[in-house]
């Protein structure tokens, strides 16, 4: 069931595709500032995609803990700088960015989970949790009614994380 869950999210997503470069891991560590500029690293996972991933990226970054609030302004306002280019379609990205962001989201807790666990990389271990919190926060969505095999198994993966981290 989870494999036919997945398989649709990567359908939708799919369907969202544009000839756009992406970063692929656009988070806060990921951004430095040198000489007061503003300066991209790591980027060498690039590949062309949907515009919305790199903002979900970065929207969602564990590292940061965004308030909702926050989150969502800093939305409307990437959204309004990237509007200006007429190129871009800003209610695709509007569409795109719930699949995105829980597309993302999975792949920061499969990452975290396996530097921490098969690399030994506790540093990521902390960052597990509040993840999936997040992750669940997302599929509470209405719009992902139609994947309840994944809304338990998030559920599932935090009690037992929970369990873990209480002994």
């Amino acid at each position: 069931e989870l494999c036919e869950e997945f398989s649709v999210l990567a359908d939708i997503s799919a369907g969202f595709f544009e000839p756009f470069f992406l970063h692929r891991d656009f988070q806060s560590r990921n951004i430095m500032i040198c000489n007061g500029k503003v300066r991209v690293i790591d980027f060498q996972a690039g590949r062309l995609g949907p515009p919305g991933y790199d903002v979900a990226s970065l929207l969602i970054d564990p590292y940061t803990h965004l308030a909702d609030d926050v989150r969502q302004d800093l939305f409307e306002i990437y959204l309004g700088q990237i509007g200006s280019y007429p190129e871009i379609d800003v209610d695709k990205i509007k569409a795109s960015f719930p699949y995105l962001a829980v597309q993302r989201n999975l792949q920061i807790i499969g990452a975290f989970s396996f530097l921490s666990g098969r690399k030994r990389k506790m540093f990521f271990r902390p960052y597990i949790l509040p993840s999936l919190i997040m992750l669940q926060n997302r599929l509470e969505e209405r719009t992902f009614d139609t994947f309840p095999t994944l809304r338990r198994t998030v559920s599932s993966a935090i009690q037992r994380f929970r369990k873990h981290l209480n002994g």
